[in-house]
């Protein structure tokens, strides 16, 4: 749950389209906000006994894991939306 279901949501970001930023932005956040959800999950689940004594364990999750994965995901999206996306697929699509 901590390896496998995270990479695949992330994996069907390509699902939303290319044809335009707007569909390559939001399959990019869903895919994020899917994977950061289930990594909060597992954390809770399997890592809670690992959280500072009194401290809610959902809370916890939640923290370690947007301060690692959420971080990593909104980066990501920043410098996709950078890149010269129309290119990248014209290129692919003339081979």
């Amino acid at each position: 749950m901590d390896y496998i279901l995270p990479y695949t949501f992330l994996g069907l970001a390509g699902f939303w389209g290319y044809q335009s930023r707007g569909k390559v932005f939001l399959g990019a956040v869903i895919a994020v906000l899917l994977s950061v959800s289930c990594d909060i999950l597992s954390g809770a689940i399997y890592f809670g006994s690992y959280a500072p004594e009194g401290m809610n364990l959902w809370i916890y999750s939640i923290v370690c894991n947007m301060m690692s994965n959420g971080l990593e995901g909104a980066l990501s999206i920043f410098v996709l939306m950078l890149l010269p996306l129309q290119r990248f697929a014209d290129t692919i699509l003339k081979k």
